[in-house]
């Protein structure tokens, strides 16, 4: 065999090496972005997993019609119809929708921060409930009966930035954290009926999708029924909940109706509208690289072999048969690709490492390793590029020593 293996050489020297060099460093990169497309794939389902912020969980964004002159003159109402809130259950990107209960009573507030040297403070206030379990605080705190000690409140998160960034320095008064908030006692004393009461509560959280001043909904009937007006009307508010946060066809939908809405949720759906489409797009372009390296290795291996004919029948004709001339040309096959995954599975871990650090600093975490699966797909394509190029190997050899 050492007298043949110059002849076994000759076989991928020259121009063959060339293209077989060009079919690896395609194979290179298409085999990398597809790999790093994948584990894309794998970082956005585990974000939206752990993610605290619920970016991709659940979306829950409240909706109303748009106040125009015409609803200030009296000629419209501004509420929603049983019919318009039956047609917004209806589509299939909506889970749930739920109208605010407003309270139908005076309500006053006085919350007294004593010991922080802020002096109490009076307001009018207008309470609003919807169903406990849309509101982002815990069963305990967020309960209310009769013989409860006080009143939860969850405030708007605007509520104290309008505090601190606006009330608090022309008054020169000290601004207050969410905690120190919590600490404040409130007294609230609620007209209605020809009745005047008054009630202990205590601020348990702040909202920022639900911009309005929530009670449980056991308090609001249970107050409703006692001092409000029996006179009921319909909603003028919506709690929608979407199967996904930012849902790009509630975006649509909000927008062909003109309803109303926080500016930056309809934002947020064109975003996670806009991350699909980029992770999709990525994924397609590492498929079609793929798929063009893969081409490219066949037709190398298919053109050397073709222009070694002459190499390949002198082996044949010197006693070497055809099989081992096969098992050269794939176990050298086998050796590249090889070398291909192994280097391709060092580029995603350091690139995966790099990406997770950067988005690490901007306060979105990752995986902290690639996935397993990443590598078993890349694993499973490099064998099926291996029998289709064997299955050419073979063909194309007994072809030439016809």
């Amino acid at each position: 065999m050492r007298g043949l293996q110059p002849w076994f050489s000759r076989l991928i020297g020259g121009k063959n090496l060339l293209r077989l060099a060009g079919a690896s460093a395609g194979s290179l990169v298409g085999f990398f972005i597809l790999m790093m497309s994948v584990q894309l794939w794998f970082d956005v389902r585990w974000f939206r997993e752990n993610d605290s912020d619920d970016l991709f969980g659940p979306g829950i964004i409240v909706i109303s019609k748009k106040v125009t002159l015409v609803n200030t003159l009296g000629l419209s109402g501004n509420a929603f119809r049983d019919d318009e809130i039956g047609e917004i259950r209806e589509k299939p990107f909506v889970s749930r929708v739920e109208p605010f209960e407003p309270c139908r009573f005076k309500v006053s507030v006085q919350v007294n921060l004593g010991g922080l040297e802020v002096p109490n403070m009076v307001s009018e206030f207008f309470f609003e409930s919807i169903p406990d379990d849309l509101v982002d605080i815990s069963d305990a705190e967020w309960h209310w009966d009769t013989a409860s000690p006080f009143v939860p409140v969850v405030l708007p998160a605007d509520f104290l930035r309008f505090y601190n960034f606006g009330f608090a320095p022309g008054q020169n008064l000290p601004r207050l954290s969410g905690k120190s908030l919590r600490l404040a006692d409130l007294v609230i004393t609620i007209k209605g009926n020809g009745q005047v009461v008054q009630y202990p509560g205590k601020i348990v959280g702040l909202s920022e999708k639900i911009n309005a001043i929530l009670v449980p909904h056991s308090f609001l009937q249970f107050s409703n029924n006692l001092y409000g007006d029996q006179k009921k009307s319909d909603p003028t508010r919506l709690v929608v909940v979407s199967y996904r946060a930012a849902d790009p066809d509630l975006t649509t939908f909000i927008r062909k109706q003109g309803y109303e809405t926080n500016q930056s949720e309809l934002r947020s759906g064109r975003l996670n509208q806009l991350l699909q489409v980029s992770v999709l797009v990525t994924a397609i372009v590492g498929i079609v690289i793929v798929i063009l390296a893969l081409y490219l290795f066949i037709l190398s291996f298919s053109l050397f072999i073709v222009r070694s004919d002459y190499e390949i029948r002198t082996l044949v004709h010197l006693g070497v048969p055809p099989f081992r001339v096969e098992r050269y040309l794939l176990g050298m096959l086998t050796m590249v690709v090889v070398i291909l995954y192994m280097v391709d599975s060092i580029m995603v871990g350091v690139a995966h490492h790099w990406i997770g650090n950067q988005l690490s600093d901007r306060g979105i975490n990752i995986m902290d390793s690639p996935n397993l699966f990443t590598f078993l797909l890349s694993a499973l394509l490099i064998a099926g590029m291996l029998l289709i190029n064997q299955l050419n190997i073979r063909r194309n050899i007994r072809r030439v020593i016809k």
